[in-house]
């Protein structure tokens, strides 16, 4: 049970990585949008 959970948690820490450099790869390309906008 306990390697079951730790795999399980160590993708949700991928799953979450993933999410947040895809957030912040978005962001920077909104950025780089509104900068030549301006």
């Amino acid at each position: 049970m306990g390697t079951s959970y730790d795999a399980r948690k160590k993708q949700l820490q991928t799953d979450l990585q993933k999410a947040l450099n895809e957030f912040f790869d978005i962001q920077d390309k909104a950025r780089s949008v509104c900068l030549i906008l301006i």
